[in-house]
């Protein structure tokens, strides 16, 4: 865990008729490793705290959001509404989530809610630095900033 590997396989068919129902008929053999290099997006795999909607420093009521990069899964909480969704790409410097699903619950107000969402919905790079990620849409505006909790 925590690097990517390109590796030279073998890759050998074994009789069906001879192997148990519930066995591959192919039988892998590692040949080579041709590289192995840090896997940098793991960086992401954390929970998160927003600290920055847009252009608003956040004081009270802050979401968080974990994304789990084995899952492929982000979950957490909004203004009000617990979130959901998956991840549709993810790169050393992109990051893009399959839709994000919300809770309905009866709200004061959705507005911060809807930003939010949209924000998550828009964002398709990411930075992290000093403990902070940074979403950023396909224009390079910064859309949010969370802050690493654990």
């Amino acid at each position: 865990p925590g690097y990517k590997y390109e590796l030279e396989v073998k890759i050998d068919s074994l009789d069906p008729a001879a192997l148990p129902a519930d066995m591959s008929s192919l039988k892998y053999t590692l040949i080579n490793e041709i590289s192995k290099e840090v896997d940098r997006s793991l960086r992401v795999n954390d929970i998160w705290v927003l600290e920055k909607l847009g252009a608003i420093e956040l004081e009270d009521k802050k979401p968080q959001m974990e994304i789990s990069v084995v899952n492929n899964k982000i979950t957490g909480k909004g203004f009000c509404n617990r979130l959901m969704g998956g991840l549709k790409k993810l790169t050393d410097t992109d990051i893009e989530f399959s839709e994000i699903l919300g809770t309905r619950m009866a709200c004061p107000s959705m507005d911060k809610e809807n930003e939010y969402t949209k924000a998550l919905n828009n964002t398709k790079h990411y930075i992290i630095k000093n403990n902070k990620l940074m979403l950023f849409d396909s224009n390079n505006s910064e859309l949010l900033v969370y802050r690493k909790v654990d």
